[in-house]
């Protein structure tokens, strides 16, 4: 257990009344100048992929915009220490940049990006700037041949399931309609 006296504290973003330090205890700045420890409640939250229940932390703060919201305290310390400008082995690798292989498909919401395969990557903001993260397939075991569907949402905001054909379609005619308008 490491001394608490020597532990780094980090600004939380968008909660200035709010500090995080690296064991991820949260704590309110008082008028006094002094810290109050935010108290952390523990949630239960089904996992279905495993049928399984899963525990999770979280803190419920008032932030900048005035609402109260009941974030998780890790994620917290992460988006400190990122602002901070501190990069951690446990962070995870970020891609800043995809190949060209991947297009936009007007069908899905705008920020997806497919390639001739099928692979999804979805564009994401954090403390740095933009990155794209890749969305992974599920195995639907429903019927009689399994097959590899996706979760995501189309321009009007709804979650919608796509297998991995269909997105493949969709690209090869995305290709098409792109090579003809350059004709």
């Amino acid at each position: 257990m490491s001394d608490k006296r020597n532990l780094k504290r980090y600004k939380i973003p968008n909660a200035s009344n709010y500090e995080v330090d690296e064991d991820s205890k949260v704590y309110r700045l008082l008028k006094s100048g002094g810290r109050k420890p935010i108290k952390t409640q523990l949630f239960q939250r089904h996992k279905g992929k495993e049928n399984c229940w899963r525990k999770q932390s979280r803190v419920s703060l008032s932030c900048d915009d005035g609402k109260r919201r009941c974030l998780s305290p890790l994620k917290l310390l992460r988006e400190a220490q990122i602002l901070a400008g501190e990069d951690h082995p446990w962070l995870e690798k970020r891609h800043r940049e995809i190949g060209s292989q991947f297009i936009e498909i007007p069908d899905l919401w705008c920020l997806y990006s497919v390639d001739h395969g099928g692979n999804v990557m979805h564009l994401l903001e954090d403390a740095q700037g933009t990155y794209f993260k890749e969305v992974n397939y599920y195995m639907d075991n429903s019927r009689s041949a399994p097959l590899e569907r996706i979760n995501l949402r189309d321009v009007s905001f709804r979650p919608r399931t796509y297998t991995r054909k269909k997105l493949k379609e969709m690209h090869e005619q995305r290709m098409q309609e792109l090579m003809e308008m350059h004709e």
